[in-house]
């Protein structure tokens, strides 16, 4: 019989441990980015144990946020800036696991469920309401030499890298934290074009780089003529290396730097040792096919849902436009302020 439980002390005191070592755990399943997350979001973290005859067979974090009348729970709940997370343990657990997470459901009062996995759970929609739609991402071998991965990019993306170098780009690694106040500037530029508003406060950049810069986190530029015009955010941990974020001026990007800033990613995180670079969500085809040239291979990954009502589900359909309606509404008074 599975069970979920809040986890006592000595489970979180192998909290770290259990993240890396079991199926689907990553970086963002470990303590430190969750308190991260709920220290910014306004989440109440749920640090969660499943349990077969007692036995612990898996993790759960759970970013639970009231909104409205409804208590939300994401596993992320943000996804721009926390890509995977939901369940790590053994896929062929979850078919029998989900009565299971029904009663969690209920004793938590949690009106909608969504977790992002970076494993493909190969399960379908299911009769008791919860829905498993395939996603998408590119990850790229970086264990092969410089010579290979050159090679491997598509036409398009080196003659883009070339451009960019002899346009005079420079790539750097950030090694002062007020680089943050004007990154987060360019992600207020690309937000603003959209007509929505930032899913993270700047605050949100500035904790991130007090707890893993230099570490976990890497804050690359890209300057021209001495003028920011693109950035990423990479994380990195013992295996992957993860594509969190990035932007640019639209007014630069003829000079290609976003080419030239992750294969330089690429080029650090290979020189660190780690074996993967994730470009992560490749679902949108513009995108897709810019992450494509860089020559990884397309994987399925799994998104998990539930809605605890006809009516919960509405209102999640809805609430893309609820957020644009937001974003265009904020922009109008910045206009007039």
């Amino acid at each position: 019989m599975y069970e979920l439980r809040k986890a006592d002390s000595k489970l979180i005191s192998q909290w770290d441990d259990l993240a890396f070592s079991l199926p689907g755990g990553t970086i963002f399943h470990t303590l430190r980015w969750l308190e991260l997350l709920g220290n910014n979001q306004g989440l109440d973290i749920h640090h969660v144990g499943i349990f077969l005859n007692k036995e612990l067979v898996g993790i759960l974090p759970l970013c639970i946020k009231n909104l409205f009348f409804m208590n939300i729970a994401g596993s992320p709940y943000v996804v721009e800036d926390t890509y995977y997370m939901g369940l790590a343990i053994e896929a062929a657990h979850i078919p029998k696991l989900l009565p299971a997470i029904d009663q969690y459901m209920t004793e938590q009062k949690i009106h909608y469920l969504r977790m992002m996995s970076n494993q493909h759970l190969g399960i379908e929609s299911t009769t008791d309401g919860y829905d498993f739609i395939n996603k998408h991402s590119h990850i790229l071998d970086i264990t092969q030499t410089d010579e290979v991965l050159w090679k491997g990019l598509e036409g398009r993306c080196r003659d883009h890298i070339r451009k960019a170098k002899k346009s005079g780009i420079v790539i750097q690694t950030e090694a002062n934290r007020d680089y943050i106040d004007k990154y987060y500037s360019l992600i207020e530029h690309v937000y603003h074009n959209q007509g929505m508003p930032c899913p993270n406060r700047k605050g949100f950049y500035h904790d991130m780089w007090d707890r893993f810069e230099g570490e976990n986190v890497l804050f690359l530029s890209a300057s021209h003529k001495g003028e920011l015009i693109a950035g990423v955010i990479i994380v990195v941990d013992r295996t992957f290396a993860y594509y969190l974020n990035g932007a640019s001026k639209k007014d630069f990007r003829s000079l290609s730097p976003n080419n030239l800033l992750l294969w330089e990613a690429c080029m650090i995180a290979k020189d660190r040792g780690v074996e993967y670079f994730d470009f992560v969500g490749s679902d949108i085809p513009r995108l897709a096919e810019f992450k494509k040239s860089f020559g990884g291979e397309l994987i399925t990954h799994s998104l998990m849902e539930k809605a605890g009502s006809k009516w919960i589900r509405l209102l999640r359909d809805k609430y893309p436009a609820y957020r644009r309606m937001i974003g265009n509404i904020r922009e109008k008074l910045s206009l007039t302020s």
